[in-house]
């Protein structure tokens, strides 16, 4: 079977680790869906890239790269360069993760070329036909659906949405990675990580940190297109309790949590953060202000929801720094989630597993 992978735009950086580039979780979970097609038997894999000046591909030897088009061609240019290369390559199946205008239209294209199209859905916002990071209104979200062969969500939020307001099914698979054999947790500072964005209300975290002194916090976020970034770090800088980190590579941002005691989430909504994986793994608890999908830090007791109170954050963080058993029984629950739920290797066989059982059902 021939599987073509579209990593998303500004991925050359997952794999040049001198690149500055910032990135998402969902280049994260493409770049290491499409490094573990390549470890399987039973799948051929292509692995489409934006046509990037860097030649500094780390690992370029676990993925048949396909450089497709510049980002600075235009629309039509794009799409008929990715047209040769798809007529080249003559997929059954091209995967694709985060809503665009271009998800719309590719499952539109894969329908009239016969090939399986199968949409991975990035955040909650995506699965009600909005955009992630402006949240406007996605005009041909429904083009995607009624073209779209397989569609795989990250949660029973988004699965429930699907249903309810479009009628169509979808299958959940969580976000993988390569696991550990035992937990790394070091339990040493207070991490907060995510790019710079008003979603993500890194301010929340500062003032977190300047409410609590004896504590040492670390807080990784990259710039963004979002405004006022500046401004962030120099009141982060006014913290003395507070290491505020510009970029952290993607090969070397695992020691963080590795070495976290606790890892705090202030966004207003995600999917499944990739932030959460990368915690659990390592059996790092986790405190979130508001995102707990599927009520798994709750009902897997692997850290604390509060329910968007700033207070019940505090609270729980002095929880944990201060109950050593607490923290212990979610450390060991933290990593043993992981390890049931997140394996890269048992995840990408249900993919699949599925675009097998759908193609059978095409023909």
């Amino acid at each position: 079977m021939k599987i073509a992978v579209i990593l998303p735009s500004r991925s050359e950086a997952l794999f040049d680790k001198t690149s500055k580039v910032i990135f998402g979780g969902a280049n994260v979970q493409m770049y290491q869906i499409a490094k573990e097609f390549g470890q399987c038997d039973e799948v051929d894999c292509y692995t489409l890239i934006g046509d990037y000046e860097t030649t500094n591909f780390d690992e370029r030897d676990k993925f048949n790269l396909i450089k497709t088009f510049r980002d600075t061609d235009r629309i039509f240019v794009k799409f008929w360069k990715f047209h040769k290369k798809l007529q080249q390559l003559k997929p059954d199946a091209v995967l694709q993760r985060g809503l665009t205008a271009f998800s719309s239209l590719l499952a539109v294209y894969c329908k009239i070329y016969g090939i399986s199209f199968v949409y991975m859905f990035a955040s909650d916002t995506e699965a009600g036909g909005r955009y992630q990071e402006s949240g406007k209104r996605a005009r041909l979200f429904k083009w995607l659906l009624a073209n779209a062969r397989i569609l795989i969500t990250q949660n029973t939020y988004q699965k429930g949405m699907l249903s309810k307001q479009f009628g169509r099914e979808s299958h959940i698979i969580r976000s993988g990675f390569y696991l550990k054999d035992e937990p790394q947790n070091q339990g040493d500072y207070v991490l907060w990580v995510a790019r710079h964005s008003h979603l993500k209300r890194p301010e929340l975290f500062i003032e977190l940190a300047s409410q609590n002194p004896q504590w040492h916090f670390k807080m990784v976020c990259p710039p963004s297109l979002a405004p006022n970034y500046d401004d962030l770090a120099q009141k982060a800088k006014k913290v003395k309790n507070l290491e505020f980190i510009k970029f952290v590579p993607f090969g070397n941002i695992d020691e963080y949590f590795e070495k976290a005691k606790v890892f705090v989430n202030t966004s207003d909504y995600e999917g499944f953060p990739q932030t959460f994986l990368q915690a659990t793994m390592n059996g790092t608890p986790i405190l979130s202000l508001l995102v707990n999908p599927d009520s798994l830090l709750t009902e897997h007791q692997i850290g604390f929801c509060c329910n968007g109170s700033m207070q019940l954050l505090q609270e729980k963080l002095v929880l944990l720094s201060s109950d050593a058993d607490l923290y212990q029984t979610m450390s060991k629950k933290a990593f043993n989630y992981a390890q049931l739920n997140h394996d890269i290797k048992k995840n990408v066989k249900k993919i699949i597993s599925l675009i097998s059982a759908n193609s059978a059902h095409k023909h």
